[in-house]
């Protein structure tokens, strides 16, 4: 347990413009807090800062660059109330000297007459990037990849890179809170979600890869070793849909030839 009562809650705690996302942010030397969703009568709700911290685990297995997310059961303050709960928080990945864009934005400003996103971010020089960003959300069934969730990040000299991939927090079981919301998932359908590249269908966007993505292999004992942590912070219910659906979209891409293994 750890005293987070001195963090300031926002949605927005950057006053950047964009999208700020639903989930209450807090910023403190150059550490970010997430909570899953909050409102006044439930509190945090969900398991949104959870599944962060599982998603980045997994990403990081399969050996693609993403930002690193700690899971937190701490003290919180929102709206003068105290109560326990689970935050996930991350370091700052900007480099010194470098600021921060968001996709979208940097897209509509930049982008020629016809051009799509994809395109965009290939004439940029980010092909490798998107295809594995690509195959990721596809595998962790991630439906928030908006444009404010895909950052480029400039030096002073001008370089553009793209951020590590971050923001998986609306993916795995979410949103099947309860065991009986588990029951209507359907782990194996073509899941929508809110993408800036391609399309909405996560499987569609596996015909953007442009070439195999290169990853470790991942196996059960790998999803066990990440999960193995959780027990008792989601059910087992949870855990054992979690383990099944990403050994079933992982294998799904192998078989489909957009992911092949060192």
């Amino acid at each position: 347990m750890q005293d987070l009562r001195y963090l300031n809650w926002s949605v927005n705690p950057h006053g950047t413009k964009g999208t700020a996302g639903t989930f209450l942010k807090a910023e403190h030397e150059r550490n970010y807090y997430k909570l899953s969703q909050y409102n006044k009568v439930s509190k945090v709700y969900g398991h949104e800062s959870v599944l962060e911290a599982i998603a980045c685990r997994f990403i990081a297995a399969l050996g693609i660059d993403c930002v690193k997310y700690d899971l937190i059961h701490g003290l919180v303050k929102v709206d003068d109330e105290e109560f326990e709960t689970f935050a996930c928080v991350s370091e700052e990945y900007k480099k010194q000297g470098e600021s921060k864009l968001n996709l979208d934005i940097y897209y509509e400003k930049h982008r020629e007459s016809g051009e799509s996103t994809i395109e965009f971010c290939h004439r940029l020089g980010f092909e490798c990037v998107i295809n594995e960003l690509l195959l990721v959300d596809f595998i962790i069934a991630s439906r928030d990849r908006h444009g404010a969730n895909i950052e480029l990040l400039k030096d002073l000299q001008g370089n553009l890179r793209i951020a590590p991939i971050f923001d998986n927090g609306v993916s795995l079981t979410s949103p099947y809170y309860t065991e009986s919301d588990l029951e209507r998932f359907d782990w194996k359908s073509d899941i929508v979600g809110n993408n800036f590249l391609g399309t909405q269908s996560l499987r569609e966007n596996l015909k953007y890869i442009t070439n195999p993505v290169t990853v470790n292999a991942v196996d059960e004992s790998t999803i066990n070793a990440i999960l193995n942590d959780f027990e008792g912070v989601l059910s087992a219910k949870h855990l054992q849909t979690i383990k099944e659906m990403l050994l079933w979209r992982y294998d799904y891409a192998k078989q489909q030839s957009v992911l092949v293994e060192r």
